[in-house]
């Protein structure tokens, strides 16, 4: 008796929870939190993360590791740095949003807006200081406890103490007077010091903070630049450069023992720049380049656009050079006079729309050059026949990987493969080596330049090439397995599965197989065995190497690797350590959530990482130095309002398609699902979902897709199929799996049969319009940006990019697989605008009139065509929009007309008035 009445009052709780849940709407958007810029410090003992809604004020919060407790939160924090010391953390503070709302309601100049301030929070004695009007700052990357920053114009009062922090932190004191300009400050802020720069116009601090360089400037009938060089630890200030000049692109080695800079005495706008080294130790000043010194063509010049970078070892300087494009200004000449026109040649490398997209780009491109410092000698590395290279200042070695596509331009405009010329240079002596030409692969070059690891997509073979001898020695050609990506369904040559990187030495490299790693001993005698010995095959589960820091150039084979897996069939996630040695997996954690956002401290073992899935947002993860992964502790908890409304669930769901193949896809239903029950069904795809199966969705205004726990939370039911394709029919291939799919769901007995939508964007946009054409299945549809016409799509152009759109529809995404005249009938047959006739499907069409990826003319034509023909069709246009939304106001705009669209066809929900009698342009924002 007791046990029926314990699981009476359970059925009655759970009953009673679920009435007191509310359905999400629009309203709520705002309300959702999202989780960014999260950090952990060098020694692992704080964390910290900014928790931002998506309209409003943010907050900043701080995280004793060691304690396990939330020390402290700010308001309106971002862009926080630790010190290297881990002694303090600063951060900008910005104004209120509802202040800077107000000012532009008002229509204020941004002069005139709240600038941000800087707070700098100590660690050690949990004192608080804050500046005014901060427009930069810079820390120190090595053990310093110093922060320099750039105001924005003259200040009152630079600092003040907060009144939440201990007494015992004297207030600092402070100057105050007129200034024009800005002023640099530099501040240590446990010695009580702080040193003031006036009209400061630039800075850079040195990587180990023990030098500062900063430029000022007096405009006059004639400008003069003062170029001063601080050292931080005694406070001694040197004038660097004084003139009647420009400087600008102040670069230091890590040391700051050498500082690099643009200088020219031109008044004119196009200047002559040199490049001057300063030497900190011995406090000289040294003209290193000009065009006279480097004995450039009369066409060349040295740029002011490419980086100065010194090498980490001190040895070079890496600078750029460029064509010196004369300027075509004629001004004897009225501008109606002459005239403005393109001119398209059959036999440019890159059609026009491409070159013009890419003009700024052209008028800045430099050709890398490298300055070596022992001998003081100049190499042009780059130049107009080889004119890329690969830059990499930790390399203790004297090559770099050049190479160039320009002898194969024409060819690259209808292909999607990357033809290129590779060659090994010599930065000392500036000697080219070619290795590979007009190559359809990838090269890596190691780091310490012995080998270079080569993938020939031709024979799908990776390839280890002994730089000294030149000799490539094929390593994966002989083995079972393939190194390429065989899943790739698209009508062109695949790519390899990845490569995670090179040992020390260069002895050896680790690449992928679809499942597993491998490791490539280089040389001639080199091997190749599998590093994960078959677990990943063996097991369904992709292994792929996690690398915590960016900065090392080599995997360290004496310490064990974090590695992370996915299993296919379950979709679970997992991490283990792997000994690269004995090749043995030792396992950290396996759960049913997606793992993301892995992060490491530079000093100790401690790492954080997210755990998210369908119902639970990817907050963040602790773990502590003993490596159990399993008892890692959450410290953050973004959205707790969540479990006040109805959210649902998903789950796998296979069935047989209408080619008799088991396919994949996900299922969402609403909470409190109830298979009696007859639900509205929206079926959304994109390619293949349900790999995503453990994706978190905030609620947000969409940008042109749904937002699946709205639409959830009001009742539908979503599903989302994965597409297999073949070769020239990608029309049918949909049909093939979204159609049969939706019958199988039908047979369940939960789905009412004549409520169900459709919604695609883009390639899911196209494939939307074609079902439309071929099944009067669907109550009705949405398409986001649908091609409706091959024929006239694969003659224009993606004006994001200015390309031709010819090889999406040969080797890409589209998969016909041949030209338009070689494979025209393809073409036709999967154009849903010659079967316009045969629509009985309400069509909802955005297309927006700035849409970069798919012509505009495109949704035109499926309207215009829907139109003529007496079909319902509604076309969105937001003025000036991309291919998804960006403004926030259309977004949320489209996100109500999409509910009101699918409410009132699948649930007989609303008379919306755009719907029903249009929008006239004199009532346009109206309604």
């Amino acid at each position: 008796m007791k046990k029926n009445i314990l699981i009476y009052l359970f059925i009655f709780l759970s009953i009673y929870s679920f009435s007191q849940k509310k359905e999400l709407d629009h309203s709520v958007y705002d309300s959702w939190n999202n989780i960014q810029s999260v950090k952990i410090s060098k020694d692992g003992q704080y964390t910290s993360y900014q928790l931002n809604p998506q309209k409003g004020d943010g907050e900043l919060f701080i995280y004793d590791n060691e304690k396990q407790d939330q020390i402290r939160v700010f308001d309106r924090a971002a862009e926080e740095k630790y010190s290297a010391s881990c002694n303090f953390i600063a951060f900008k503070v910005k104004p209120q949003e509802d202040t800077i709302r107000k000012l532009k309601i008002d229509k204020e100049d941004n002069e005139n807006y709240p600038k941000d301030s800087l707070f700098v929070y100590s660690f050690l004695n949990d004192s608080l200081w804050k500046f005014d009007r901060v427009k930069s700052y810079q820390i120190a990357s090595e053990d310093n406890d110093l922060i320099c920053f750039l105001h924005e114009k003259e200040i009152e009062e630079e600092i003040s103490k907060d009144s939440s922090t201990n007494e015992d932190s004297d207030s600092l004191k402070t100057n105050k007077k007129e200034l024009d300009g800005t002023k640099l400050v530099l501040f240590k802020p446990h010695e009580r010091i702080q040193v003031e720069y006036e009209n400061v116009s630039d800075y850079n601090l040195s990587e180990n903070g023990e030098y500062l360089i900063y430029k000022s400037e007096i405009s006059d009938s004639i400008d003069s630049v003062y170029v001063y060089l601080v050292n931080t630890m005694t406070l001694e200030k040197y004038c660097v450069i004084q003139a009647q000049a420009y400087a600008k692109g102040f670069s230091m080695d890590k040391s700051g023992a050498f500082t690099a800079f643009y200088y020219s005495e031109d008044t004119i706008d196009d200047k002559n720049w040199q490049i001057k080294l300063f030497d900190s130790e011995k406090k000289e000043i040294s003209e290193i380049l000009s065009s006279d010194i480097l004995d450039l063509p009369t066409d060349w010049k040295i740029s002011e656009n490419h980086k100065l970078t010194f090498t980490e070892d001190n040895t070079k300087l890496y600078f750029g050079t460029s064509f010196n494009i004369p300027k075509t200004e004629n001004d004897s000449i009225p501008d109606d006079e002459i005239a403005e026109l393109d001119i398209w040649s059959w036999n440019d490398g890159r059609i026009m729309p491409q070159q013009l997209k890419q003009l700024d780009d052209d008028k800045k491109k430099t050709f890398v050059a490298v300055y070596n410092l022992k001998e003081s000698k100049a190499i042009q590395i780059a130049d107009s026949i080889m004119d890329e290279v690969r830059i990499k200042t930790k390399n203790q070695h004297d090559l770099v990987l050049g190479y160039t596509q320009i002898p194969y331009l024409h060819k690259i405009q209808w292909s999607m493969d990357t033809f290129r010329d590779y060659f090994i240079v010599n930065t000392l002596t500036g000697q080219k080596k070619q290795i590979a030409e007009g190559f359809n692969g990838s090269v890596s070059l190691a780091p310490g330049g012995k080998y270079a690891a080569i993938f020939d997509k031709m024979d799908s073979t990776w390839y280890a090439y002994d730089v000294k001898n030149t000799i490539s020695y094929p390593m994966t050609a002989e083995l079972e397995v393939n190194f390429y990506n065989e899943d790739m369904e698209l009508p062109m040559l695949p790519s390899h599965w990845g490569m995670a990187g090179w040992l020390h030495n260069d002895r050896a490299v680790i690449v992928y197989d679809k499942y597993d790693m491998w490791l490539i001993t280089c040389g001639k005698s080199g091997t190749i065995k599998n590093l994960t010995n078959g677990f990943g095959r063996q097991n369904d589960i992709v292994l792929r190497y996690v690398r915590t820091d960016s900065d090392v150039e080599y995997i360290d084979e004496n310490e064990n690797i974090l590695v992370k897996g996915f299993n296919k069939k379950t979709k679970e996630e997992s991490l283990y350590f792997l000994d690269i040695e004995y090749g043995e997996l030792e396992p950290l954690i396996t759960v049913s959530k997606k793992i993301d956002g892995i992060t490491k401290a530079d000093d100790t073992e401690r790492y954080l990482y997210s755990l998210s899935d369908y119902n639970n947002y990817p907050d963040r993860y602790l773990v502590l130095d003993n490596n159990d992964w399993s008892n890692s502790q959450k410290i953050s908890d973004a959205n707790t309002q969540q479990k006040d409304y109805l959210w649902g669930s998903v789950e796998m769901y296979q069935w047989t398609d209408f080619n008799g193949e088991t396919v994949d896809g996900l299922l969402y239903k609403p909470e409190g699902f109830n298979p009696n029950k007859k639900y509205p069904m929206i079926v959304y795809f994109y390619e293949k979902y349900s790999d995503h199966i453990h994706a978190h969705y905030t609620p947000h205004p969409s940008r042109s897709v749904i937002s699946f726990p709205l639409f959830v939370s009001k009742g539908y039911v979503i599903f989302i199929p994965d597409i297999h394709y073949n070769t020239g029919q990608p029309g049918k291939d949909a049909y093939n799996s979204i159609v049969s799919g939706t019958y199988s769901l039908i047979e369940e007995g939960f789905i009412d049969k004549d409520k169900i939508g459709l919604q695609g964007q883009s390639w899911g946009g196209y494939q939307v319009a074609y079902l439309v054409t071929q099944t009067d299945l669907y109550a009705c549809a949405m398409a986001g940006a649908p091609v409706s016409n091959m024929t006239s799509a694969y003659g224009g152009v993606r004006m994001e990019s200015g390309q031709s759109r010819m090889m999406q529809y040969e080797q890409g995404q589209s998969r016909i697989g041949g030209t338009l005249w070689n494979e025209l009938p393809a073409y036709i047959e999967n154009s849903p605008v010659f079967f316009a006739d045969q629509i009985n499907t309400p069509l909802l069409i955005m297309h927006n009139d700035g849409d970069g990826a798919v012509p505009f003319s495109q949704g035109v034509e499926l309207f215009l065509a829907m139109k003529r023909l007496g079909k319902p069709a509604w076309l969105l246009n937001y003025n000036g929009e991309e291919h998804n939304l960006k403004q926030r106001a259309n977004c949320v705009d489209i996100s109500n007309r999409e509910t009101d669209f699918f409410d009132y066809y699948l649930m007989d929900k609303g008379n919306p008035e755009w719907l029903i009698d249009g929008v006239p342009a004199l009532y346009k924002g109206q309604r």
